[in-house]
This record gives C-alpha cells, sequence and structure tokens, in this order.
C-alpha cells in the first residue's frame, strides 16, 4: 500500500504538475460530473443515458491515470471506453431527434464504428489503431453534421441557446474533430517529432476540455428545459 502511495504520488506531483495541459484535461471531468450531481433528478428522469456517460468519463479519468501511474498499457481500456461511448452517444442523438431516417442514418454509422473499434481490440496487439480512432472520429463528425441538419431545419427550436442538443451536439463535433486531429492528421500526415506530438496532444487535452464544458451546460440546459415545462 505504502508503494501504491508513493506511485500514485510521484504521478501527481511528478508528471501532472510538469504537465499542466494533461492535468487540466483530467480535472475537466469535474465539470459534468459537477453538473450531473447538482441536477441528477431531472438528468435521470429526461437522459438516464448522460448520468451513464458521465459515469464512464470519471471511471476513464480514475482508472486511466492509474494506469499512467504504473506505466501500464492502457489502450484496451481506452478502446472499451470508446466502444461505451460510441454506444451511449448514440442513444442520446437517438432520444433526441424524432426522425426515422436520421436514426437510421446513425445506426449505420454507429455501426461502422463499433466494428472498426472491435476489429482494432482484437488485431493490433493491445494498441490504439490509428484508423479505429478516425473511423469513430469520422463518424461522430457526421452524425452531428446530420443532426445540426435536424436542429436547424426539421426541429422547432426558437432559440438554439437554450437547446440542450444543440450544445452538447456542438460539444461532441468539436470533440471528434479534435480526436480526428490527433489520431490521423497529426500521426500519418505529418508524422512530426516526439515533441511537436507532445504540442498537439496539449490541443486535444484544449478540446477535451472545450467538449466538458459544453456537455455541462447542455445538462444544464435539460434542467432548466424542464423547469420552464413545468
Amino acid at each position: 500500500f505504502q508503494n501504491e502511495l508513493e506511485i500514485l504520488n510521484k504521478y501527481i506531483f511528478g508528471y501532472l504538475i510538469q504537465n499542466p495541459f494533461d492535468l487540466a484535461a483530467a480535472l475537466s471531468c469535474i465539470f459534468p460530473i459537477f453538473s450531473t450531481v447538482l441536477y441528477f433528478k431531472t438528468i435521470w428522469q429526461y437522459q438516464k443515458i448522460l448520468v451513464i456517460y458521465v459515469l464512464l468519463i470519471f471511471i476513464l479519468e480514475i482508472i486511466g491515470g492509474y494506469y499512467a501511474a504504473h506505466s501500464w498499457n492502457n489502450h484496451i481500456f481506452y478502446l472499451i471506453f470508446f466502444f461505451l461511448e460510441s454506444i451511449c452517444l448514440y442513444i442520446y442523438f437517438r432520444k433526441s431527434i424524432q426522425n426515422r431516417l436520421i436514426n437510421s442514418l446513425h445506426l449505420f454509422i454507429l455501426i461502422a464504428v463499433l466494428l472498426a473499434l472491435f476489429y482494432n481490440a482484437l488485431n493490433t496487439k493491445n494498441q490504439i489503431n490509428d484508423y479505429s480512432g478516425s473511423i469513430q472520429s469520422l463518424g461522430f463528425i457526421t452524425i452531428s453534421i446530420i443532426s445540426y441538419y435536424y436542429i436547424l431545419v426539421k426541429s422547432n427550436i426558437k432559440d438554439l441557446s437554450d437547446s440542450a442538443f444543440f450544445w452538447i451536439n456542438t460539444g461532441c463535433f468539436i470533440y471528434f474533430s479534435g480526436m480526428l486531429f490527433v489520431f490521423l492528421y497529426i500521426t500519418k500526415i505529418l508524422a512530426p517529432s516526439e515533441k511537436v506530438l507532445d504540442d498537439y496532444y496539449d490541443i486535444y487535452g484544449i478540446i477535451l476540455i472545450i467538449f466538458r464544458i459544453f456537455l455541462s451546460i447542455g445538462i444544464f440546459k435539460i434542467w432548466k428545459s424542464s423547469k420552464i415545462q413545468l
């Protein structure tokens, strides 16, 4: 137990303190957790899947940090998270969109994403394949764009700033665009040095923080909308 504390202490006060973007990205899970806890009753009533998704984010940061502190390979764990994340987000989009054609398109994209992640888990010797991450990113970028069409054309949303779906969809678009940038453009097209990669991963950390802030705002808007309806 004493050895575990020393390892975690070295990771937190050594690595994380020296890498503020990684620290900020890890701590950003506090935003959606705080919003979910604060408005738990309402979110659980209207969007249970978001409660589950936020819980997954919290578990990711705890276990991911623990693996990182011990320098263990955590790629399979992240692939499992990406798999469950894709399902959670698809369910959220399906519940938010009342259009059979759009939901069918989203389901087709989800199946492609899950197959790519599943193939990655079975065939890359515990490594994250850049292309499976890129397929997930492209899939949800496409889902977000289709959802923008629904929000702007098919729905009766009068004020986008009050729409939880708009905030969360925008957060997803930013998040997966950043993931695509990291998984495909940086590692395959630029082929940069390790230092440049670290700089770009810092950019990804910033994008992750933005996504979680948008997710938190969306959770707040769900609560706000429920109060207006009452």
